[in-house]
């Protein structure tokens, strides 16, 4: 998970902004979290990632605290795909291995399942990144969200 974070400690003059200037960065960091969490579902399937659709369905943003949200897959194997597998190890669980097979169309055969498993186990599997573009993103949509938040503040007096 992303956590996109409005510090107040190294910003005095924050604890001293409005009550409604306070509502305003609110909203920017929770608007920014919900469109980087939309991006990222956009990367996933940009860089083909997904085979079923249950990681890009359980990518979603949440609320922490105030001016606190954190986004991003909410499956265990989001983490295997940013991470990558090396060889060795423990193999994956063999039921991803036969909804992808499914979805692909492959049958659902548990020895096939085992034998893709023991593969991964030997070779691992390489790293994709669909974070970094991710983070990029939310971080000038943030900036963005911000500066009109504040704007209309300002407009209205």
């Amino acid at each position: 998970m992303i956590d996109i974070r409005l510090d107040p400690n190294p910003l005095p003059r924050f604890q001293r902004l409005s009550e409604r200037a306070q509502w305003a960065m609110d909203r920017a960091v929770a608007l920014a979290a919900q469109e980087g969490a939309a991006e990222m579902k956009g990367e996933l399937a940009r860089q083909n990632l997904a085979a079923t659709s249950l990681l890009i369905n359980s990518v979603s943003a949440e609320p922490v605290e105030p001016a606190v949200w954190k986004f991003g897959p909410k499956v265990e194997h989001g983490w295997w795909v940013y991470q990558g597998r090396r060889p060795g190890g423990k193999m994956p669980p063999p039921q991803p291995i036969i909804d992808w097979m499914r979805v692909k169309g492959l049958g659902s055969d548990r020895r096939s399942a085992w034998a893709i498993a023991r593969k991964i186990q030997q070779r691992g599997i390489p790293p994709r990144d669909y974070v970094t573009p991710v983070i990029a993103f939310t971080l000038q949509r943030l900036q963005v969200r911000a500066q009109e938040e504040l704007a209309k503040i300002a407009d209205e007096g």
